[in-house]
């Protein structure tokens, strides 16, 4: 019996995820240096964090005010941080050749609110998802067994059907301590090649 289910990361394999850009824009915004948002954001892990659910955007916004003494509107900081990715139309092609072929496909992304209503809103690819699974919804990161569980559940598949996809190897190693078939994605070839031999395609 074949694959039946395929999990896809979000940020850096449907979409190019820009991190360096979000720190510049958020640095422009607030007088901040790059390296100091990259801190704040890294490691005071503020983006683990509001991934995760456990604090707001707004939360967010409050700290930039609190860490400058300034105030700025919360719809341009989220601008700042948000306007940061850009489209892989051959991914999309990908996942609509894959939809056709009668596979569920469930999104499985450590994101933010912000970060996914900016993607969803800009770009189609998310349309073909039969299932969304989003880390600050859930209040589980990847590569926790929580959020992979939850993805399943939501799919109702089989770890041993089903094929995950991401681009941080970590995760990928996560889906595989389930039984969830792992690809560690590195660029569109090394992946159409898997999917080729795994029979997916």
């Amino acid at each position: 019996m074949g694959y039946q289910t395929l999990i896809f990361d979000l940020g850096n394999v449907l979409v190019s995820f820009h991190q360096e850009q979000m720190f510049s824009q958020i640095a422009t915004l607030t007088g901040l240096t790059p390296e100091v948002v990259r801190e704040i954001m890294i490691d005071q892990r503020i983006g683990h964090q509001v991934e995760r659910g456990l604090i707001t955007p707004e939360e967010v916004h409050q700290t930039f005010q609190i860490k400058t003494s300034q105030s700025f509107p919360i719809s341009e900081f989220l601008q700042a941080a948000s306007t940061v990715f850009s489209p892989r139309k051959e991914m999309e092609t990908l996942v609509q050749t894959l939809k056709q072929k009668r596979y569920q496909l469930i999104l499985l992304s450590n994101t933010s609110e912000p970060h996914y209503t900016y993607v969803a809103t800009h770009y189609t690819v998310l349309t073909h998802f039969d299932h969304i699974v989003l880390s600050y919804e859930v209040g589980s990161l990847k590569p926790e067994k929580a959020i992979f569980e939850h993805a399943l559940s939501q799919g109702n598949a089989s770890p041993s059907r089903s094929f995950f996809i991401d681009d941080i190897l970590e995760n990928v190693h996560g889906a595989e301590r389930l039984g969830i078939r792992g690809h560690h994605f590195t660029s569109l070839q090394n992946l159409m090649h898997d999917l080729i031999q795994t029979g997916i395609l």
